[in-house]
C-alpha cells in the first residue's frame, strides 16, 4: 500500500465512523468523536502490524545468528553468511537480509547497510548484534565467538521477559477488564432501557460526563500498562 492510499483509507474510516455515530446519536459532537476514532483506526492497525512484524523478527533472530555463526566457522565471510541466511530463512528475516545485501550490491558499505538495518527495525537484539559486528570490524577478534555470546544473551533476556509477562499477566488483565467494564455496562443498560441512558448522548452535561469518563478510562489504562511493563 502506498502512503497516499493509506491516507485515503484514514479519511474514509473517519467519514464512515462519523456517519455511524451520527446515525445512532443524532449529535454532531458525538459524530466528530466517531470521526476521530475512525481516523485513528488505520494508524492503530498499522502499529499493530509493525509490532507483530518486529516480534516475528526478534523470534527468528537467534536462529539467524546461529546460522551466521555456522557459516563463519566454516570459513565464509560475513556477506556470504548473510547470503545463506537470505536463502534459507523465512519472512521477515529473509526480506531484511535480502535488503541488506541489495544495498551492498548498489555500493553501500557493509557498516552503513547494517546501520540502516538497525535504524529500520526497532529491535534491541538487532541493535546489539549490529554494534558488535561494527566494533569487531574496527578492532578485530573472533566474530563467531562474539555472535555466540550475543545469542546466549538474547535467549536469556527472552527467557526473563517471558517470566515477567507471566508474573504481570493478572495486572494487565485487570487493567483491560476495568477499561472495558464501563462500555459493557453502558451497552447492557442501553439494551434494557434505551431512554434511561439516552440522556447521556443528548444532554450537554451527559456528553461532558462521557468525554470525562472516556479520558479517565484511557488515563487509567495507560497507567496500569506503565506499571505492568518492565523493561529488560
Amino acid at each position: 500500500m502506498r502512503p497516499e492510499e493509506f491516507i485515503a483509507f484514514q479519511w474514509l474510516g473517519a467519514l464512515f465512523a462519523g456517519g455511524i455515530f451520527q446515525l445512532f446519536s443524532g449529535n454532531i459532537l458525538v459524530s466528530v468523536i466517531g470521526a476521530l476514532i475512525g481516523f485513528q483506526f488505520s494508524s492503530l492497525w498499522l502499529k499493530s502490524k509493525e509490532k507483530k512484524r518486529v516480534k516475528e523478527f526478534n523470534m527468528g533472530l537467534p536462529g539467524m545468528i546461529t546460522s551466521m555463526i555456522g557459516s563463519l566457522r566454516a570459513g565464509f565471510s560475513l556477506p556470504q553468511s548473510l547470503q545463506m541466511v537470505a536463502e534459507e530463512s523465512y519472512s521477515p528475516i529473509k526480506e531484511e537480509a535480502e535488503l541488506v545485501l541489495k544495498k551492498m550490491r548498489y555500493g553501500t558499505s557493509l557498516e552503513d547497510a547494517l546501520m540502516e538495518w538497525k535504524d529500520r527495525i526497532p529491535s534491541e537484539d538487532l541493535e546489539l548484534m549490529v554494534e558488535a559486528i561494527i566494533i569487531q570490524r574496527q578492532v578485530g577478534g573472533n566474530l563467531a565467538f562474539l555472535l555466540n555470546k550475543i545469542v546466549e544473551t538474547i535467549r536469556e533476556r527472552s527467557k526473563i521477559q517471558n517470566q515477567i509477562k507471566t508474573l504481570t499477566a493478572q495486572g494487565r488483565l485487570s487493567g483491560m477488564i476495568i477499561s472495558l467494564l464501563p462500555l459493557a455496562l453502558g451497552f447492557i443498560i442501553y439494551i434494557m432501557n434505551p431512554a434511561y441512558i439516552g440522556a447521556l448522548f443528548t444532554n450537554a452535561i451527559g456528553i461532558v460526563m462521557l468525554i470525562a469518563g472516556a479520558i479517565g478510562g484511557v488515563i487509567g489504562f495507560i497507567l496500569i500498562r506503565k506499571i505492568t511493563t518492565i523493561e529488560v
